[in-house]
């Protein structure tokens, strides 16, 4: 009967590392997407990459990526920036035309 016990806890250690691992490949899409979307500097070394990895690990993955994704939408400033230069009195226009023009 010990044997079978010991074959349960291979199957749990084999399925904790394989979760581990999808986990790890989900933070490391997250971590990339953050410095696609300039959120985060690009990794100066391997251990800034893995120090951020570690972090991320640590975080609910669905909510960084929901965050990551509302972000997103939350300002279109190149669409401001293109209808042309802002005129008269609208402040948020003006400051909009401003943020892009940086």
């Amino acid at each position: 009967m010990q044997h079978v016990e010991s074959k349960d806890e291979l199957l749990k250690e084999a399925a904790g590392a394989l979760e581990q691992s999808q986990r790890r490949m989900e933070a490391t899409k997250l971590a990339f997407d953050m410095v696609e979307r300039g959120k985060i500097a690009p990794f100066a070394d391997y251990s800034s990459f893995e120090t951020k990895i570690a972090s991320l690990m640590g975080k609910d993955l669905r909510v960084v990526e929901a965050a990551l994704e509302m972000d997103g939408n939350l300002a279109d400033f190149g669409k401001v920036a293109s209808e042309g230069r802002a005129t008269g009195n609208d402040l948020t226009s003006n400051f909009f035309h401003m943020l892009a023009d940086d």
